[in-house]
């Protein structure tokens, strides 16, 4: 070691480097620090839309039952349809998304959608949201895009967005719209630090416009992605060979467990079921 080496001194290294040192502490910084002005919500996170769809087109008091006697199963199933948890359901899947998407029965199916757990938790959240904005001190509400497809916007979604808007105390500001999640401006999703996404599997589809922004320009990496189980219901025909419980919480987060090691190279995702709070037994 020469006297010019044994005079060199740490401060000399942090001077030496410190472009490079201030970049990465800057991305530490985001990560911790980012504020977040704008959340993604598609309705049937917080109103369970399809349940809505079952609900309406029950063909009578039996079958309404048998959507009730069945809701913890359908509340962790593992595919976003409508008849795998209830296959003895009187219309098929296919007529039931065909309905599903029928505008004029988007108010019908709304006023019967149940709130899930999310959005009784609404106001935590909003809280959470804020406290944190706090810390980073950005000011202004938030936006919450409310993507309310496939169903349209009726004057009574209106309605419900006022109301939540008022209930979260201008918190939050609602933005109401209905387009196909995989069309949506890849604009919005790029700035978005919260998102709640009904169909996580379609985001994997190249033509999501999701796509780009998550997988291959990596825009968010700081930001929240929360989602359902979704799976292909071929790869669902493969784990009922080995009896799997889908109603059992710990087996289904081993399943998922790998592709959500996947998803948070590209950002914090978790899987999160939205469940309808079970009615207490008298309620039955």
């Amino acid at each position: 070691m020469t006297t010019q080496d044994k005079d060199f001194t740490y401060g000399d290294f942090l001077h030496q480097h410190d472009a490079e040192i201030s970049r990465i502490n800057d991305a530490i910084l985001e990560t911790d620090f980012h504020p977040i002005s704008d959340i993604y919500i598609d309705l049937a996170n917080l109103k369970d839309t399809r349940m809505g769809t079952l609900l309406l087109l029950s063909s009578s008091k039996e079958e309404t039952q048998y959507l009730i006697d069945n809701l913890d199963a359908y509340n962790y199933r593992p595919v976003r349809n409508f008849t795998f948890t209830y296959p003895k359901y009187s219309l098929s899947e296919s007529k039931l998304i065909e309905m599903y998407s029928d505008p004029k029965l988007s108010d019908d199916i709304f006023v019967r959608s149940p709130d899930t757990d999310l959005s009784l938790h609404c106001e935590e959240l909003a809280k959470l949201i804020t406290q944190h904005n706090s810390r980073v001190k950005y000011r202004p509400a938030p936006v919450l895009h409310l993507n309310v497809y496939p169903l349209i916007i009726t004057d009574n979604i209106k309605i419900y967005a006022d109301m939540l808007e008022a209930y979260l105390k201008g918190s939050l500001t609602i933005d109401l719209f209905s387009v196909p999640p995989g069309k949506v401006d890849a604009s919005l999703y790029k700035k978005c630090g919260m998102l709640f996404i009904d169909k996580m599997l379609e985001v994997t589809y190249t033509t999501h416009s999701l796509y780009k922004v998550l997988f291959e320009d990596r825009n968010l990496l700081n930001s929240e992605i929360y989602a359902p189980y979704d799976s292909d219901i071929t790869v669902i025909h493969k784990w009922e060979q080995y009896n799997i419980n889908f109603q059992d919480s710990k087996a289904l987060s081993e399943l998922y467990a790998v592709t959500e090691a996947l998803l948070n190279l590209y950002c914090h995702f978790k899987f999160n079921p939205f469940c309808i709070p079970a009615p207490h037994p008298k309620e039955r």
